[in-house]
C-alpha cells in the first residue's frame, strides 16, 4: 500500500519519541535493584523515590497504575496535531495521514 508524502517524517518522530520515552520513563526502573535511588519523575513533575526494594508490591503497583499513560497518551495527542496541522498545509489528504499515524502509534 503506498504511503502518503509526509510518512517517512512521522515515521522518524514517532519512532524517536517512542524511543525517548523507553530510555528515559521505562529503562531506569531496570535499575530499582541496584541499591541506588530510583527518582524517575511522573508526567505531572512529581517524582517517584524507592531504594533498596524488589519490583514487588508498592512499586508495580506505581509503574502499572497510569505511570506511563500520561507519557504516551502526551505523544498520541501531539503527533495527531502535528499530523493533521501539516496535512491541511501541505495539501496531504489527512485521513490517509492519520490512518498512517494510528498504524505508528500502535
Amino acid at each position: 500500500m503506498a504511503t502518503t508524502a509526509l510518512y517517512p517524517k512521522f515515521e522518524k518522530q514517532i519512532g524517536d519519541a517512542t524511543a525517548a520515552i523507553l530510555r528515559t520513563r521505562i529503562a531506569p526502573w531496570a535499575h530499582l535493584n541496584s541499591g541506588k535511588p530510583l527518582r524517575p519523575a511522573k508526567h505531572d513533575g512529581s517524582l517517584i523515590a524507592y531504594e533498596g526494594v524488589t519490583f514487588d508490591g508498592s512499586p508495580r503497583l506505581v509503574f502499572w497504575s497510569r505511570y506511563i499513560e500520561p507519557f504516551l497518551e502526551d505523544l498520541a495527542t501531539q503527533q495527531i496535531e502535528a499530523a493533521a496541522s501539516l496535512a491541511r498545509e501541505r495539501r496531504v489528504d489527512v485521513r490517509g495521514l492519520l490512518t498512517e499515524i494510528e498504524g505508528l502509534l500502535l
